[in-house]
C-alpha cells in the first residue's frame, strides 16, 4: 500500500514539473513535425520556413529560415517556448530571446536512428507528451531493425551519389557526416562521396571518378534543375553508370533528411528504391 502511494506521489510530482507551454515557436522542419506528431501542433504559433510538414505547419506564421532568424520577428509572436534544432547556430539571436525572458531549448539534431529517438524524447518531455512519444519511437525502432536485417542479407551495395541542388548555380555533392550519408548507409548503399567531408561543389572529373551507380536527390533539387533532364546535364553526371542507366532516386526533402517521426517510412522507401534492381 505504501509503495503504491509513493508511486502515485512521484507520478503527480512528475506531471506537475512539466510546464504547460501555450505559445511555441519551432525552428527546424523535423522539430516542427515532431511537435505535430505528438499532438502539440495547436500550441505552435510560429515556425521557420523549412517547416512544411504536416500541411498545417505551412499555415503557421513564418519567422524566417533557420540559418537567418530575427529575434524581433519571433518576439512579436509572444512565445513562451522556443524549440530549436542544434543546427540553427545563431547565438546572438537566441541570447536576445533568452534576455527577453523566453525559454529557449536547443534540441540535439544528429542524423541517426538514435538521434531521431533522442529528439522525440526530448521534445515530448518538454511539452508533456511522453506517453504519446512511445508509439512513434517503437515504430521507428521496429522499422530500423527490419531494414538492418534486410541490409545484412544483401550482397550488393550500390554506390550512391547524393547531389544537393538549388538551381544550376548551387550544386554540391554530399559526403560523410551528413544526413544523406547516414540514410545511404542505413539502407544498404555506399556513399560514392565517402572521400568528401560534408558538402563540396560538384566537379565533373571527380564525379566521373566516383562512378556512382545511383544519383540521389531531393524533390526540390530536381525541380530546381527543370526535372531529370537537368540532372543528367550536370557536369560529368551523364558519364557515370548512374547517368548511362538513368538511375535517379528522388525523395521529399524533409522525409529523406529530417530524421523525425517518419524516419521508418523514409528508411523503407529508400531501401526499396536502392535495391529495386
Amino acid at each position: 500500500m505504501k509503495k503504491k502511494f509513493l508511486t502515485l506521489v512521484f507520478a503527480y510530482i512528475s506531471i506537475q514539473s512539466v510546464v504547460a507551454y501555450e505559445r511555441i515557436v519551432t525552428i527546424g522542419g523535423s522539430i516542427t513535425e515532431i511537435v505535430y506528431s505528438l499532438g502539440g501542433g495547436n500550441k505552435i504559433v510560429g515556425s521557420d520556413t523549412s517547416s512544411v510538414y504536416p500541411e498545417a505547419a505551412k499555415k503557421t506564421a513564418k519567422v524566417g529560415y533557420w540559418m537567418r532568424l530575427s529575434s524581433e520577428g519571433i518576439l512579436s509572436l509572444k512565445p513562451d517556448l522556443i524549440l530549436a534544432s542544434s543546427q540553427s547556430k545563431q547565438p546572438n539571436v537566441y541570447a536576445q530571446l533568452r534576455d527577453a525572458g523566453v525559454k529557449v531549448i536547443k534540441i540535439d539534431d544528429r542524423p541517426s536512428v538514435e538521434g531521431a529517438i533522442f529528439k522525440i524524447q526530448k521534445i515530448a518531455k518538454t511539452i508533456g507528451k511522453t506517453r504519446q512519444s512511445k508509439r512513434i519511437i517503437n515504430r521507428i525502432k521496429k522499422k530500423a531493425i527490419q531494414i538492418k536485417k534486410r541490409v545484412a542479407k544483401k550482397k550488393a551495395h550500390p554506390k550512391i551519389l547524393f547531389i544537393y541542388a538549388r538551381g544550376t548555380r548551387t550544386v554540391m555533392v554530399g559526403g560523410v557526416h551528413s544526413s544523406a550519408d547516414s540514410m545511404i548507409v542505413l539502407t544498404g548503399g555506399k556513399n560514392a562521396a565517402s572521400a568528401v567531408r560534408g558538402f563540396k561543389p560538384i566537379d565533373p572529373e571527380w564525379v566521373i571518378k566516383a562512378s556512382p551507380d545511383i544519383v540521389l536527390m531531393l524533390d526540390g533539387g530536381v525541380q530546381s534543375l527543370g526535372g531529370s533532364k537537368g540532372v543528367w546535364s550536370l557536369p560529368g553526371v551523364a558519364l557515370t553508370p548512374a547517368g548511362k542507366n538513368k538511375r535517379l532516386i528522388q525523395m521529399d526533402d524533409l522525409l529523406l533528411l529530417g530524421f523525425g517521426p517518419r524516419l521508418g517510412e523514409a528508411l523503407e522507401q529508400l531501401h526499396k528504391k536502392i535495391h529495386s534492381r
